[in-house]
């Protein structure tokens, strides 16, 4: 085996031992540059920080200074978020003190909503003869 071999094979191991050492948060929902509906599913995870054994987790939306954190080594949240394109930032703590930061960029879309048409219906005593035209505004009703 020559030189190089020995430093290829060398540098490998040192890369996955070091891999391990220092992993951080893994994000596995939403990926990067995914696009999704409001609320949104956030699953990470993360077993070691800076080589330090991780205790807690958090996350926050883009320059918000308002963390939400969970004991543990692993996030399953359903987050709300305004239309629009955002970063998610997902924190883990070690038990040292260290701290690792993983983010992923986002775009939130709005679900497309069907009209919907409603026939004989009645709304607190307006009765359903006659005819009236009803808008909906915020889930607020109205007689015209």
């Amino acid at each position: 085996m020559n030189l190089i071999e020995k430093l290829s094979i060398g540098l490998s191991a040192l890369a996955v031992l070091t891999g391990t050492a220092f992993a951080g948060v893994t994000i596995s929902s939403p990926g990067n540059g995914a696009q999704v509906y409001s609320p949104f599913t956030l699953s990470a995870d993360a077993t070691k920080c800076s080589s330090q054994r991780v205790t807690s987790m958090g996350y926050s939306l883009d320059s918000s200074t308002q963390t939400t954190t969970v004991e543990g080594t692993s996030i399953e949240a359903s987050v709300a978020a305004s239309a629009g394109e955002h970063t998610v930032h997902v924190m883990a703590w070690g038990a040292k003190g260290a701290s690792c930061v993983t983010d992923v960029a986002i775009t939130v879309d709005l679900p497309a909503v069907a009209p919907v048409l409603l026939t004989n219906f009645e709304i607190d005593g307006l009765g359903s003869e006659g005819s009236a035209t009803v808008y909906l505004d915020d889930l607020t009703v109205y007689r015209w």
